[in-house]
């Protein structure tokens, strides 16, 4: 096994543990909790009998990776055309596309990372993107925060911190109420989600910067902000 294979299993593992151990502290007040391990919903542990759902984020900075998915699954789950479609596939690029056969100006790190920043992109395109963002930004929370891609939601969040091993309960309706009056604006490399008070509550990236044909490359990878523990 790979070094880069055993961190990330080590990593899975400690975070397994750490859920069973904030589930067993859960239950010293409410009991029922348990750990939930099923990799298509967005849920860590669950206590069925009070409907409390779950999400983990186990935080070593102020923020967090809470999605990943790639760009064709992206695209298909909403549906996604025209201008925006062809956006995702210049920002974030796309698996046996050239970014270069787009024809726009690139830099040399644009071509070795094979995508396009948002400079380069011309004006009518990002703009449809960045609307289409805004028009379905409560689809998107239910996919990046709330349930992914399944039909079983969460209704609160857990913020573990690592660095004191303390965590606070944060109710998904208290965030939602903060999407509802935010709104996403595009960064030349990321695109980034604010309240109306200008806080960041998540920002998009590209997964990947090195060469272009790494595991996982061009993924549209969401992080979390630590400003959802103030909601």
């Amino acid at each position: 096994m790979s070094n880069r294979k055993t961190s990330g299993a080590n990593a899975k593992r400690i975070g397994h543990e750490n859920e069973h151990r904030i589930a067993a502290i859960l239950n010293e007040e409410i009991k029922g909790h348990t750990v939930d391990g099923a990799p298509t919903t967005k849920i860590d542990i669950l206590n069925p009998k009070t409907r409390l759902y779950y999400s983990v984020k186990s935080v070593s900075g102020k923020n967090t990776q809470c999605h990943l998915t790639t760009t064709a699954k992206w695209i298909n789950y909403f549906n996604i055309c025209g201008n925006t479609k062809t956006f995702i596939e210049m920002f974030f690029g796309a698996a046996g596309k050239d970014a270069a056969d787009w024809g726009t100006e690139m830099s040399d790190k644009e071509i070795r990372q094979n995508r396009i920043y948002a400079e380069n992109i011309p004006t009518n395109i990002t703009k449809s993107a960045v609307e289409w963002f805004n028009k379905n930004k409560m689809f998107i929370f239910d996919v990046i925060i709330v349930k992914g891609m399944s039909n079983t939601p969460v209704n609160r969040m857990i913020w573990h911190t690592k660095s004191d091993d303390m965590f606070q309960v944060i109710e998904i309706k208290n965030i939602c109420k903060l999407i509802k009056t935010g709104e996403w604006s595009l960064n030349n490399t990321t695109l980034e989600f604010r309240t109306k008070d200008g806080d960041k509550l998540f920002h998009l990236q590209m997964k990947g910067s090195g060469k272009k044909y790494t595991n996982g490359y061009h993924g549209m990878m969401f992080h979390v902000h630590n400003k959802v523990t103030e909601c």
